[in-house]
């Protein structure tokens, strides 16, 4: 009967410690997902000032981990900085807001956790958001069909 108690209790203190685990990296790959899809949303908004200033801009690429988010955003500002010279230039940002080059310490480093890529994702979305919002209500039809991001 006594082998049979602790055989219960280590079975469940397994099972609670295994469920433990489980969440966890349930937790890890939901955060991962959700920084990659933030940074390709940056990078899709690029893509769509690109379209309406008639730019070409990169090929897609669908991030899966870390690094291919961070590459993700560094596409996007690698892109704000060439389409913000073309924005100004065809009068569509106003006169005194043109963007300048923008280039973060972060950028020449991979991030090393999740916590650095959502610092990284945040910084950039401070500069390229309010930029595409401006492109896309001086170039979008009324519909805002080039600019829907959901």
């Amino acid at each position: 009967m006594k082998f049979q108690i602790r055989s219960t209790i280590l079975s469940a203190m397994i099972w609670l410690v295994a469920s433990g685990t489980a969440a966890a990296q349930t937790s890890s790959d939901d955060e991962a997902t959700q920084l990659a899809i933030e940074a390709g949303r940056l990078n899709a908004m690029m893509d769509q000032v690109a379209l309406l200033l008639g730019v070409a801009n990169g090929e897609e690429i669908a991030p899966s981990t870390h690094e291919d988010a961070f590459s993700e955003l560094s596409d996007a500002v690698r892109s704000y900085n060439r389409l913000g010279p073309v924005a100004c230039a065809q009068i569509v940002v106003p006169e005194g807001i043109c963007p300048g080059s923008y280039a973060p310490g972060w950028l020449a480093r991979p991030p090393i956790t999740a916590k650095d890529l959502r610092h990284d994702i945040d910084d950039a979305a401070t500069h390229l958001e309010p930029f595409w919002r401006m492109v896309c209500a001086a170039k979008d039809n009324a519909n805002h069909k080039t600019c829907q991001l959901e």
